[in-house]
């Protein structure tokens, strides 16, 4: 239940995303600047809020993080409690309501846009530790930078790649899997015909909006322009993805994958019904030991022929705006970020999240398991849902609807790439319109 929970956690967040603003409406008091008599040397509590980890070591090395900030800091206590994603979103709304709550919030993908209003800028403490630490991502950076501030700090990746089975795709030459998504069509037929096909989520999924983005931006398309209201779907590129699509999912996939839920994909591999699929990390770590272990590798997301890109999920640590101590809550995540501290949360992930930056890309963790490696390769090519603009309200709205997943699954079903280009670009002007 608990990995099945915590997979859960995209199509919940955005749930979330499509409530927070308007929530917020009535909460747009400014972010009152930390006080001295907030100091360090007061002391004082501290609370985070977090929802469930990808693993239990990695909520239990978090909680040992924050008590261990506490002991360096006399005078202080601090606690982590740990619920549920539905329990987060729901404690976050009422905070909100009553102006008191946790000191520090964790929140989810373009939760930092969505609940913006609810949370102190710590541009102070994005900037000191990308001079330290070096640059975050750019797909994470955007979504915790909100109209020129930083309204959370971008905590960690948790990222998806490619598993396939090494023997099936050596019997039609590719051993080493495929590269492109052209060589994904055409070998992925090869490979189907032989009785395994590829097994990609279709339906109202994280997973699958993931995949069929990656698609969509890999040829060049994209939803709306940089400026972030000029719908750009219907495009020469878009159709060129979903002719893809077509050929690919009729050719190369497991037509069940309109059914599968955010595990889905894995659970079909592990049970020996797919060739290849695109999986969070615990999915590739839960073959271990079994009779597929052997045989499977992993793989980044192939490209397209104008990009290489696709979506993770992703965690930021947000300063709440009531706080009552901002000063101690923007140490203990700087304390939480820095490099050794990180290295040990990164150790009891086992792979599962990664840094939102290069700073840990030669970390232990990725050598222990050649296969792991691509994982974290994988968070250099992120994006955000509305790329190449703002993840704002509309790009938020959009997200929530699965716009661009009914497009490729329409085109797939009716075979009619410019009539579900048209469709999806009328949903999405009634989204960025109304913005």
């Amino acid at each position: 239940m608990r990995r099945r929970e915590f997979l859960r956690r995209g199509a919940l967040a955005v749930a979330a995303l499509v409530a927070g603003p308007d929530l917020l409406a009535c909460s747009t008091a400014a972010t009152p600047a930390p006080s001295a008599s907030a100091s360090l040397a007061a002391g004082g509590e501290l609370q985070l809020l977090a929802g469930t980890g990808p693993v239990p070591p990695a909520d239990l090395k978090l909680k040992d993080l924050v008590q261990r900030w506490a002991a360096q800091h006399p005078g202080w206590k601090a606690a982590l409690e740990v619920v549920a994603p539905s329990q987060l979103v729901a404690r976050l709304q009422a905070a909100v309501q009553a102006n008191i709550g946790p000191d520090l919030v964790q929140l989810r993908d373009l939760m930092p846009w969505a609940w913006s209003s609810a949370c102190a800028d710590v541009s102070d403490v994005a900037l000191g530790m990308q001079h330290e630490q070096g640059p975050f991502h750019e797909a994470i950076a955007q979504q915790c930078l909100v109209d020129g501030h930083w309204r959370a700090l971008p905590f960690a990746y948790l990222p998806t790649a490619w598993i396939y089975r090494q023997d099936l795709w050596g019997r039609v030459g590719r051993p080493a899997f495929v590269d492109t998504l052209s060589d994904l069509a055409t070998y992925g037929a090869l490979v189907r015909a032989g009785g395994a096909p590829l097994a990609v989520a279709l339906d109202h999924t994280f997973s699958a909006a993931a995949s069929w983005l990656g698609v969509l931006w890999g040829f060049g398309a994209q939803e709306v322009l940089k400026d972030g209201q000029t719908v750009a779907i219907q495009s020469a590129a878009t159709e060129s993805a979903l002719n893809w699509a077509i050929a690919a999912w009729n050719g190369a996939c497991d037509a069940g994958g309109t059914a599968y839920d955010e595990a889905g994909a894995g659970r079909a591999f592990a049970a020996g019904r797919a060739a290849a699929a695109p999986v969070a990390t615990a999915g590739y770590l839960a073959l271990a030991g079994g009779e597929l272990a052997a045989t499977t590798r992993t793989h980044v997301q192939p490209s397209g022929p104008r990009a290489r890109a696709t979506l993770h999920p992703t965690l930021s640590l947000a300063v709440t705006r009531w706080s009552k101590s901002q000063v101690a809550a923007r140490d203990l995540i700087q304390f939480l970020l820095q490099r050794d501290n990180y290295g040990e949360w990164l150790t009891a992930a086992g792979g599962t999240a990664a840094y939102p930056g290069q700073a840990l890309d030669g970390h232990p963790v990725w050598a222990v398991d050649p296969g792991l490696r691509a994982f974290n390769d994988s968070v250099k090519l992120g994006r955000w849902p509305g790329w190449p603009g703002p993840p704002n309200k509309a790009a938020q709205d959009a997200a929530g609807r699965y716009i661009v997943v009914d497009m490729f699954a329409a085109a797939i079903s009716k075979g009619d790439a410019r009539a579900a280009a048209a469709q999806a670009a009328q949903q999405l002007a009634a989204v960025y319109g109304a913005k």
